[in-house]
């Protein structure tokens, strides 16, 4: 499967007769949304940010979505300030009033972040100030002002960072700036309404962390990056969620967790799955098609695996060509080449990795086990690779 093919199987519900407005899109993370968003069928979008021009870094972006047949606006506002908000809200409503037929809005996804680092000793109230602008106080009037009538929003989508989750040093200010908006969206949810933030990983094609260098500092870390596509994927599946707030972060934890003298008990189920759960790659060979060859395949295995629902369903895909290329479980060289660039050492695209995840350490390299689920043989692995992530 392909980042592509991922894709498709979830999106952001857009109307074509709806309004999708972007705070911060004019930024390269907000256009790359605003991108999607038009693959999707957004017809109308309203890309904000404080000077209403495109970032340098975005500009491609922006010459794109200008050859696009949709109708694009580009709004100086700053959210943070609510006068500011309410100037804009005047405008668009009129805007989508005059058009045949009407458009309300469809969503509002809160992009918009400004950082102001210092160490915790040197932060001041101005620094606080300046994060909670964009963030919070954003988020809150665009929510007070576009609340109800034509302007209320099917749904929002608030842009948090895994900073509210883990820290980040020198962003005290911006790390409770997003711990801040993930309460929002948790009250808004309370209150009946379509809320959900995300806390974003570091991306690697586009954004701050990638602007500074961030993404090789953190991967030696343990802490892995976004592309475009999975970062588009993740957004769309938060409208599925029963939960307010969605992390969107890969991660190596075995070796994000060596920088703790001790591991905080927050993080201590992660812990477990590190040191216990080991991915194994390996070929398969599919029972159901070798009929002539079960028994002496089966009498060969050295021991067997009973499968869950999800292993299951990864075995049978495989065996089926529904993971295509793949003939097996990904060895380490194809999951981490996946998971960090998108494609198989091969360079073909593949947007799904798929190991053999167990608890059972006797496993080795070079065993034949024997997959199994609910009483029927599955298929027989050669393990060719066991490690941990």
């Amino acid at each position: 499967m392909c980042s592509s093919d991922l894709l498709k199987l979830i999106t952001l519900q857009t109307l074509v007769g709806s309004e999708y407005l972007l705070s911060g899109g004019m930024g390269a993370l907000g256009l790359v949304t605003a991108e999607y968003l038009v693959q999707e069928g957004a017809k109308y979008l309203s890309l904000l940010s404080r000077s209403g021009k495109p970032s340098a870094d975005a500009k491609s972006l922006w010459d794109w979505l200008g050859t696009s047949s949709i109708t694009v606006s580009a709004r100086a506002c700053d959210c943070a300030k609510l006068e500011a908000v309410q100037e804009l809200a005047a405008v668009m409503k009129k805007e989508g009033a005059s058009r045949s037929p009407q458009t309300n809005m469809g969503a509002i996804i809160h992009l918009a972040a400004v950082l102001d680092d210092a160490t915790f000793p040197k932060l001041t109230p101005a620094h606080l100030s300046t994060s909670f602008g964009a963030k919070v106080w954003g988020a809150r009037h665009l929510k007070l002002v576009m609340g109800s009538g034509a302007l209320k929003p099917e749904y929002m989508l608030l842009f948090s960072s895994t900073s509210a989750l883990l820290g980040s040093p020198g962003q005290a200010n911006y790390s409770a700036s997003n711990a801040s908006l993930d309460a929002h969206a948790y009250y808004w949810r309370q209150q009946g309404e379509q809320a959900w933030s995300v806390q974003w990983g570091p991306w690697r094609e586009v954004g701050m962390a990638a602007q500074k260098g961030t993404v090789e500092r953190l991967k030696a870390q343990g802490v892995g990056s976004l592309s475009n596509a999975i970062g588009m994927a993740a957004l769309s599946s938060t409208l599925s969620s029963g939960t307010a707030t969605i992390v969107a972060q890969p991660m190596r934890w075995g070796t994000y967790l060596k920088q703790y003298p001790k591991i905080p008990p927050f993080l201590a189920r992660f812990a477990m799955m590190a040191s216990k759960q080991e991915p194994h790659g390996g070929t398969l060979v599919d029972l159901f098609a070798a009929e002539a060859e079960i028994e002496a395949l089966v009498a060969s295995c050295d021991q067997t695996i009973e499968l869950n629902d999800r292993q299951s369903c990864d075995t049978q895909l495989l065996c089926n060509g529904g993971f295509s290329p793949l003939t097996g479980f990904m060895t380490e060289d194809e999951y981490t080449s996946v998971v960090e660039n998108m494609r198989l050492p091969s360079d073909v695209i593949m947007g799904l990795p798929v190991v053999m995840d167990t608890f059972d350490s006797s496993i080795e390299v070079g065993k034949k086990v024997l997959l199994t689920y609910q009483g029927t043989n599955m298929a027989v692995m050669t393990v060719t690779s066991k490690f941990k992530i």
